[in-house]
């Protein structure tokens, strides 16, 4: 059954591009794919702790993170599991939260010691340097 349960996991994900389904705006518009994405659990201090920095970077920096709780979705954890297996064997790996994955540029952060300029170049749309 636990292969069973991965399996679905898997597919999943793959189904979703490594991203939990698209969200539409508050307006009802378009559904929007998240770039910056944000997994946390429920009851995680660290999450808890780090709030304030990203509440700050969107607000200064007029971006959006999307939080998903892998606890409380199926969906969230089959995205979470897909971008550790994405990254599996570097050091953009996370197998805890809080963790934040930047779509675009495929920049990555683990934990909650990062700081507010590590998380503004986080969000930055520039890709980092060697990646394609």
């Amino acid at each position: 059954m636990k292969a069973f349960r991965i399996g679905l996991c898997m597919a999943l994900a793959a189904a979703l591009g490594a991203i939990p389904a698209a969200l539409a705006d508050d307006q009802g518009a378009k559904p929007q794919t998240p770039y910056l994405i944000e997994y946390v659990e429920t009851g995680c201090f660290w999450c808890h702790n780090v709030d304030a920095t990203v509440r700050r970077l969107e607000r200064e920096q007029h971006v959006t993170v999307r939080q998903f709780n892998i606890t409380e979705s199926s969906a969230a954890f089959a995205s979470f599991y897909a971008w550790n297996e994405k990254f599996k064997g570097t050091h953009d790996q996370c197998l805890g939260v809080p963790y934040f994955v930047n779509t675009r540029t495929l920049a990555t952060i683990c934990g909650a010691a990062a700081t507010y300029d590590q998380f503004k170049a986080w969000a930055s749309d520039e890709r980092k340097q060697g990646r394609r």
